[in-house]
């Protein structure tokens, strides 16, 4: 019996809505539990977002790391005219034990800004591809964002692309709309 040449498709990703938004009947949403810390613990590279202080930035890189009740969170990205490389820090809190929703909370001088943030998909895949769509809420500083990461610079394969965009198309919420189509390219050299 010949082997089957054909290539192995993905298992498609499980998205949940964002908790500010009623389920809608409209959009499937299949039974997602957001991950446990350890999962996400790690290094990922910004691919795409919607949030406008990264949007002139490049090589964007976030670093979690457990830390007891919270996880550090470290953010290291190069302008476009320079090739140094500068970082934020900050530490996620768990929301009200809600599993993958977190309060972002800056150290040092950035001790007064804070977010909440909230994990729409975690998708493990092979060869370090693991992918998080993230949505972070408004805060006195920044507007709603969302925030495709992946745990390769390289990003996410076609596939995956295309799942996630066919989603983000079919949340039926104005202002998550707004958000998606603020959505670009990060720049990874």
């Amino acid at each position: 019996m010949p082997l089957s040449t054909e290539a192995k498709q993905p298992t498609p990703p499980h998205f949940r809505l964002p908790s500010h938004i009623p389920d809608s009947k409209a959009l499937p949403t299949i039974g997602f539990e957001a991950p446990l810390e350890d999962l996400f613990v790690g290094e990922w590279h910004m691919i795409r977002l919607s949030n406008r202080f990264w949007k002139d930035k490049r090589n964007v890189r976030l670093k979690y790391t457990a830390a007891g009740s919270y996880i550090d969170d470290e953010a290291f990205y190069q302008t476009m005219s320079s090739e140094a490389v500068k970082s934020m820090v900050g530490k996620d809190t768990q929301c009200d034990g809600t599993m993958g929703v977190y309060l972002w909370q800056g150290k040092g001088l950035l001790r007064v800004a804070s977010a909440r943030w909230e994990v729409l998909s975690f998708t493990p895949r092979t060869n370090c591809r693991d992918w998080m769509l993230v949505f972070a809420h408004g805060s006195i500083f920044t507007s709603p964002a969302i925030n495709l990461m992946c745990r390769d610079r390289v990003g996410l394969d076609g596939d995956d692309l295309l799942f996630v965009d066919e989603w983000l198309a079919g949340v039926p919420n104005d202002k998550f709309q707004m958000a998606v189509h603020e959505m670009a390219d990060i720049k990874r050299e």
